[in-house]
């Protein structure tokens, strides 16, 4: 399948699948562009020093706390000395402070991955040794169904036949692998979105409310039961191994971005270069 018939193919499968309970994808095929456009700011907040959070839980010494990706909190001006937590998980809001001397902010331009700079497969590894692959894919005969398996899904399965990937070895402290199909629009991979968390708000005080788009990638789909979670579900030639269900319960998601300048991937708060 040449590279334009792929755009095309994944727009359409775009417009499919706001019909699913996942993030609403519009795409228009064309040309790719010729230069790779900035998207916005990514500011991210790492711990210099392990502390307890008032909410209970602790943070250990170069973790990430929050990122402006993240959909539910964000870190704001508190004071002179301290930075404020807030979010709103669930309709339950909550802040606390954190003392600024104990966090280092760190800035990074998020820029569109054009599909010509991945190809069939791109590898990225973390200076933690972690990979993370963006692939083209084909469905090798398996099939898209609903939250349970009992029902075919044929847009999605007509739609997910042939798409991108990406494959990422993710966590804090162990390795999860983090696997969900990606989306095109106009020569582009799509990584950036408005936070529909949001709710439409564009009141800047309100927690939730994001100035532009954030990198975020939500999972629409799993394996199907009995599939071991920590094996990828494709194989090295980007064949689907096992068939995919839609989503049922709260659906995990990653902050993601790619960083041009570095040409590397962000994926919550760690950076995986480009090999």
């Amino acid at each position: 399948m040449t590279r334009m018939r792929r755009l095309i193919f994944n727009s359409l499968f775009c417009l499919v699948l706001v019909l699913v309970p996942a993030v609403s994808y519009s795409c228009k095929p064309s040309e790719p562009t010729p230069t790779v456009p900035a998207v916005g700011t990514l500011t991210a907040y790492y711990a210099t020093e392990s502390f307890d959070a008032p909410m209970g839980y602790p943070i250990k010494k170069g973790q990430l706390i929050c990122d402006s990706n993240d959909p539910l909190n964000r870190i704001v001006e508190g004071d002179a000395n301290n930075y404020k937590y807030e979010g709103d998980d669930g309709g339950e809001l909550y802040s606390y402070m954190i003392p600024k001397s104990k966090v280092e902010k760190k800035t990074f331009t998020m820029s569109q991955l054009r599909y010509t700079d991945v190809g069939d497969r791109a590898m990225f590894v973390s200076e933690k040794g972690r990979k993370a692959c963006i692939f083209w894919s084909k469905a090798n005969g398996h099939q898209y169904f609903n939250w349970d398996g009992s029902e075919e899904n044929l847009p999605a399965q007509d739609m997910l036949n042939e798409c991108y990937v990406l494959s990422a070895e993710i966590g804090t402290e162990e390795t999860v692998l983090f696997e969900e199909q990606l989306c095109e629009r106009r020569g582009c991979i799509e990584l950036y979105w408005e936070n529909r968390f949001a709710m439409g708000s564009t009141d800047p005080n309100y927690c939730r409310y994001r100035e532009g788009k954030i990198g975020f990638i939500e999972e629409n789909w799993c394996n199907a039961e009995g599939w071991e979670e920590s094996k990828s579900a494709w194989n090295d030639k980007g064949e689907l191994l096992v068939d995919q269900w839609q989503i049922a319960d709260i659906a995990d998601y990653i902050s993601i971005a790619y960083i041009a300048d570095l040409n590397a991937l962000y994926i919550d708060g760690d950076l995986y270069y480009k090999k």
